[in-house]
C-alpha cells in the first residue's frame, strides 16, 4: 500500500489529543478553578473574643510589672497602699482589682501596690505594725463599716469583695450620696470571715 493510501484512512495520530480529552481536560480545570474560589472566599471562623470584664482588668501575670507605680491622681482622697506577696500569686486577682478601681475612678482613687518583700513595704509594715499582706485604705486597715455591714479587717487572706465594701464606705464618706459605681470584685475562694470580727487583731 502506497503512503498516500495510508494517509487517507482518516484515522487520528495518536501524537495528537482528540478533542473529548480536551473538553474533559477543560472541564477538570474550570471545576478546580470554582473550589479555589469558594475555599478562597468563605468567612474563616474568628477567635473568640475575651470577656469585657477580662479585657478591662489586669491579667494576673502582670502584677509584678504593676508594683511601685502610682495609678489614679495622687490628690484622689481615697489613698490605698496594697503590700502583696507578688511572687506566689494568692493575691494576684486582688491587686489586679484594684488596680482597676484607680483606673475606673482616677479622681478619687490612687492605689500604690508594694511586693511585701520590698524594702519600701518592710518600712511601711512596721510603722504600721503589719506582720503580713495587707490593704491600706486612708492609713487604715481596720474598719467598722456598721451595724447592717459589720467589721472588715484588710489584712492577711483577703476578699476582695470585702475590701470593695470599704471603698464604697470611703468614697460615701468623703464624696456623698450617691458614691461612684466600682467595678465587680473577683470571686476567690477564701474562708469568710466573721461579720464582726473581734478578739485581738481586732478592736471591739
Amino acid at each position: 500500500m502506497s503512503s498516500d493510501q495510508e494517509k487517507s484512512t482518516g484515522e487520528p495520530c495518536p501524537a495528537c489529543p482528540s478533542l473529548g480529552a480536551i473538553g474533559l481536560a477543560l472541564a477538570v480545570i474550570w471545576i478546580v478553578a470554582l473550589l479555589l474560589l469558594y475555599y478562597t472566599a468563605a468567612p474563616r471562623p474568628s477567635q473568640p473574643k475575651l470577656d469585657a470584664a477580662a479585657e478591662a482588668v489586669p491579667a494576673a501575670t502582670e502584677l509584678p510589672s504593676l508594683c511601685g507605680k502610682l495609678f489614679g491622681d495622687p490628690e484622689a482622697r481615697v489613698a490605698v497602699v496594697a503590700l502583696l506577696p507578688v511572687s506566689s500569686g494568692c493575691q494576684d486577682a486582688l491587686g489586679a482589682f484594684l488596680v482597676t478601681v484607680a483606673q475606673a475612678i482616677p479622681d478619687k482613687v490612687s492605689v500604690r501596690i508594694h511586693d511585701m518583700k520590698s524594702a519600701d513595704a518592710a518600712a511601711i509594715m512596721k510603722a504600721q505594725d503589719i506582720r503580713c499582706a495587707c490593704v491600706i485604705v486612708n492609713g487604715r486597715t481596720r474598719f467598722d463599716l456598721g451595724p447592717e455591714n459589720g467589721k472588715r479587717l484588710l489584712e492577711g487572706p483577703m476578699d476582695p469583695e470585702d475590701i470593695r465594701d470599704v471603698l464604697i464606705s470611703e468614697l460615701k464618706t468623703i464624696y456623698g450620696e450617691p458614691g461612684p459605681e466600682l467595678p465587680a470584685a473577683p470571686v476567690v475562694n477564701l474562708p469568710k470571715r466573721p461579720p464582726h470580727p473581734t478578739g485581738p487583731d481586732f478592736p471591739h
